[in-house]
């Protein structure tokens, strides 16, 4: 049964003319999923997935109305007829399960990187000023070039209608083309399309004026913008109440979703999908300043709105009147069929990590999830695939970290007699040590899902047992899945006498770093091991020295969050050394030298060296099962760190992989 405080958000609510049956909305993201500027049948499986699990609304990836604007060859282009029968593949099977279903619009102006454009061309933009994401100038656009994009938005506009979409949404938001016609910021042109703000509005105007046109006034049209572009001398809150009340007032806007930011700035930009270390759901106050001048055109808040209690919270204040749950349907696609039926500590929560899916996605990769391995896969791993196995077998995984979970989860959930053994005393692994890091706490709810599913699922779990092969072995298993992780290697530094001690971070994380004076951690992971850990020294007190060879701090930390990684390293005063590393340790201190001169300084004072390097896989199990089972044994996978040393990400998929291969 509903909890009576997420009653209104299965409320059916209408937009234009269409009704669609709650108030959850999936918004546009980047699946990197296309072919040749086409949708694919991994379009049609993942937002099927999602509207099967009971999603109100999904607005489909951004369809690119030029090709001044395609990003790369996967991405949506809108003016291309034969987009039309492909997008009709993917509307079918989301209003199939009863979703409505949105096709957003967008020409991205100087926000995009030309590289990947064929033929390569100049991007084009109201003015040439290049934005701080790509650092691009691009040309700036004449008036005929100017109404080209306009007339090519009605394009795309036809074959979103054409596909047979519950209607078009604009995006004139996160500093795209209509926005940059919008902001003084960006648009410093002294002809009838810049200047005061009814100039500064023209391109707006008449995109929508042109779109209107095109699809008629029964079919409903969206606009997204962005409520503050959170940027010192762009277009606030205020000022964007006041282009929203005028839009409103006109009348051919059906609803407007409200988000924030442009690329003007690396801290606008990180704001876009505010990752674990924002506070939860910190920019719907936004949504609710310009809901007070929308009269009653329907509001839509998002960003990072990650459990039904979130939602319900934003309707109740009155900031909204839909809201977007993104990242939290990557994460699980039941994610509103779980709160419908009052199974919300069910949910597989999104941590707000920013790895598998805007981190990939903003990569070029294709998207995925570390909690949900499945994204991407759901035509061999969805949620409809999952069904007992036609042989039941009994599996023993050894390794209570992310990866052993996750095959346990998923064989047992198949139907297979599944026991695993953890030598320590709680599952989790090193997900244990990440939590204790500054503001990666929500990294806990990855393990407290799966030790929840296990229980449900009756998996015989033995903690502080060490699994030797002859423990194993004696339960007379049909598979062995080893997910026995990986240790600390640390590289060897030579050190004369007296030389400050050496720890991993993981170590150092356990208890044994200092609580002050000063460290230097020696950064040879580029991702959030290092950074973070450098982070929770310098907040419980320590000087820290972050050293990395790498020529820019967190190299392999998303790009959207790295920004936020660099911000809170400053305001706690650590000192980055790029392109350095320690020569060696003398008494009391450590030689630092520069990679490409050689130029030495030396650290003096220092309490301890803090090393995040690459782990060495453990993996002496596997090896020791094969020698004692021989050729008729059982059969044995080797997955996450056990097989090499990587990350949550790799762990969870190779977890879940082996649960489906059993």
């Amino acid at each position: 049964m509903t909890a009576p405080n997420h009653a209104p958000l299965f409320r059916p609510i209408r937009l234009g003319k269409v009704e669609v049956r709650n108030r959850f909305v999936i918004t546009a993201h980047a699946a990197h999923f296309g072919e040749a500027g086409l949708p694919s049948e991994r379009h049609v499986r993942y937002h099927q997935e999602r509207a099967r699990g009971g999603v109100g609304m999904i607005v489909f990836e951004a369809i690119r109305v030029h090709p001044t604007s395609l990003p790369s060859w996967d991405a949506m282009a809108g003016w291309k007829p034969d987009i039309v029968p492909a997008l009709k593949r993917v509307v079918d099977a989301v209003r199939g399960e009863g979703a409505s279903i949105m096709g957003q619009i967008v020409h991205q102006g100087s926000q995009v990187g030309s590289q990947a454009m064929r033929p390569v061309m100049p991007l084009w933009a109201p003015s040439p000023i290049a934005c701080a994401r790509y650092s691009e100038v691009p040309h700036e656009m004449t008036g005929a070039e100017i109404e080209e994009t306009i007339a090519a938005h009605a394009v795309s506009a036809r074959h979103v209608r054409m596909a047979g979409f519950d209607g078009v949404e604009i995006h004139a938001a996160h500093g795209y083309l209509p926005q940059q016609f919008l902001s003084p910021v960006t648009n410093h042109r002294k002809d009838e399309w810049g200047g005061s703000l009814e100039n500064r509005m023209r391109y707006l105007h008449r995109v929508i004026e042109t779109v209107r046109a095109e699809v008629g006034s029964d079919y409903t049209v969206g606009l997204r913008i962005s409520g503050d572009e959170l940027y010192e001398g762009g277009l606030g809150l205020e000022a964007m109440q006041e282009v929203a009340a005028i839009i409103a007032r006109e009348g051919r806007i059906d609803y407007l979703s409200v988000t924030h930011c442009n690329y003007q700035s690396n801290a606008s930009y990180a704001s876009m999908i505010p990752d674990m270390h924002y506070k939860p759901a910190p920019y719907t106050y936004i949504a609710g300043g310009i809901k007070k001048v929308a009269g009653d055109l329907p509001v839509i808040a998002v960003g990072r709105i990650y459990t039904p209690d979130l939602a319900a919270e934003v309707l109740a204040k009155g900031e909204a009147d839909m809201v977007a749950t993104t990242r939290a349907h990557v994460a699980d696609p039941e994610f509103v069929r779980k709160t419908r039926e009052g199974r919300a500590g069910d949910i597989r929560l999104c941590i707000g990590c920013n790895q598998g899916c805007v981190g990939m996605a903003h990569a070029g990769k294709p998207m995925s999830c570390v909690v949900n391995p499945a994204v991407g896969m759901e035509a061999e791993w969805g949620v409809s695939q999952l069904r007992p196995t036609a042989k039941a077998r009994r599996v023993a995984v050894v390794g209570g970290g992310p990866a052993g979970m996750e095959a346990a989860r998923v064989a047992a959930e198949r139907g297979h007699q599944v026991t695993l053994f953890e030598q320590g005393s709680e599952l989790g692994g090193q997900v244990r040590l990440i939590v204790r890091q500054t503001g990666r706490d929500m990294f806990g709810a990855l393990p407290e899902y799966q030790r929840r599913e296990l229980a449900r699922l009756k998996v015989d779990i033995r903690l502080g047992a060490r699994a030797e092969a002859d423990a194993v072995l004696a339960l007379k298993p049909d598979a062995v899945v080893v997910a026995t992780g990986a240790v600390p290697a640390l590289p060897d530094i030579p050190a004369e006498a007296g030389a400050p001690p050496v720890m991993s971070e993981a170590d150092a994380l356990s208890g044994k770093a200092p609580a002050s004076g000063r460290v230097v951690l020696l950064d040879l992971d580029a991702h959030y091991k290092a950074a973070a850990t450098s982070e929770w020294l310098a907040e419980r007190g320590c000087t820290v020295f972050h050293v990395t060879p790498r020529g820019a701090l967190g190299a392999e930390i998303p790009a959207i969050s790295v920004v936020g990684v660099n911000q809170r390293l400053r305001e706690r005063k650590v000192k980055v050394m790029v392109a350095s590393r320690i020569g060696r340790l003398v008494a009391g201190g450590a030689v630092v030298q520069d990679a490409f001169s050689g130029e030495a300084e030396t650290l003096a004072d220092i309490a301890a060296v803090i090393v995040a390097a690459p782990y060495r896989a453990d993996n002496a199990l596997a090896a020791a099962l094969r020698a004692r089972a021989g050729a008729s044994g059982p059969e044995i996978i080797v997955i996450g760190d056990a097989a090499a040393p990587r990350r949550a990400f790799e762990a969870m998929n190779e977890g879940h992989r082996a649960g489906w291969a059993l």
